[in-house]
């Protein structure tokens, strides 16, 4: 799941921003659009926008819009993760995901992540245009807020 890593930034309370809000380029809200891949076992179709919010104190939110099935089958729904980041070097995020909801009906409730990785200190590269989006882990994430 490391196309989620992205919007799924890390951490415990040992992780803390190495720089002031001022400083770091990825406060704020970000975006990503996954396109619709049909499953070929399945037939059906799944994609999915990230959204990501970065805050000044290293914790991030992220809420994936899954948008998927056919009209009989799969399901739409939103995933919650929470956790905390930290900048390792100039282009390096190191995140750990900390809670996992799965929202359905207007309700979310926790629930146990598929991603062995989840819980565990991930890191990611990412290229940034100073005029443009991010590039991480396959998607181009572009600041809305």
């Amino acid at each position: 799941m490391k196309t989620l890593a992205m919007a799924v930034m890390i951490s415990a309370g040992a992780l803390v921003p190495q720089a002031p809000a001022q400083q770091s380029p990825i406060i704020g809200v970000w975006r990503a659009v996954s396109p619709p891949t049909v499953d070929p076992s399945t037939g059906l179709s799944i994609g999915a926008v990230f959204t990501t919010a970065f805050s000044a104190d290293g914790s991030f939110r992220t809420e994936i819009l899954s948008q998927g099935g056919n009209g009989v089958q799969g399901a739409s729904g939103t995933i919650v993760i929470t956790g905390h980041y930290r900048f390792t070097e100039p282009s390096t995020l190191e995140f750990r995901s900390e809670t996992y909801s799965v929202c359905t009906l207007g309700m979310c409730n926790p629930y146990p992540p598929a991603d062995p990785n989840f819980g565990k200190v991930e890191r990611i590269e990412f290229q940034a245009d100073a005029s443009g989006p991010v590039n991480a882990q396959g998607l181009s994430w572009t600041r809305i807020r």
